[in-house]
């Protein structure tokens, strides 16, 4: 079995599953192949309230890239952090290593991530620093998925 993380690649999960499929082999742990893809979502009841949450995640990120680390900051300090920024490749790549959204929006663009990937399976996680956030994020992602027919 094997869990590829997007986030940390995005956009390989599609060709790292079929490498992995391609040349599995079965053994006593495991007769077929089982392929998980691990993606960062984030959801909130609006796109400009999840994008405000995510931006605890981008200011954490992108000083962890710079060498910098640190805990993660209030909602308020990293908009502050991303504004001084501005326009930085560094943080455009870390931008796109996770879905944010309205709890629909996630589902659809994971939803789509899985299928391309072929995953039987997907683990989500969820950085900011309101824990609450977190648990709703969660909740809104779930609901999401319980509201569509497999």
């Amino acid at each position: 079995n094997i869990a590829f993380a997007d986030f940390l690649s995005p956009g390989l999960s599609k060709d790292a599953l079929a490498a992995y499929r391609e040349n599995f082999a079965p053994s006593a742990f495991a007769a077929r192949p089982h392929a998980a893809v691990a993606l960062v979502a984030l959801a909130a009841e609006t796109e400009d309230e999840a994008r405000r949450l995510d931006a605890t995640r981008q200011a954490w990120a992108y000083e962890m890239a710079k060498g910098r680390f640190w805990p993660f900051p209030k909602a308020e300090e990293a908009a502050d952090i991303l504004a001084m920024i501005g326009s930085d490749p560094v943080l455009e790549q870390i931008r796109g290593r996770a879905i944010v959204g309205t709890g629909a929006l996630v589902r659809q663009q994971i939803t789509r991530l899985a299928k391309d990937a072929k995953a039987d399976e997907v683990l989500l996680m969820t950085f900011t620093c309101e824990a609450a956030a977190r648990f709703n994020s969660y909740k809104l992602i779930a609901d999401a998925f319980a509201a569509v027919p497999a």
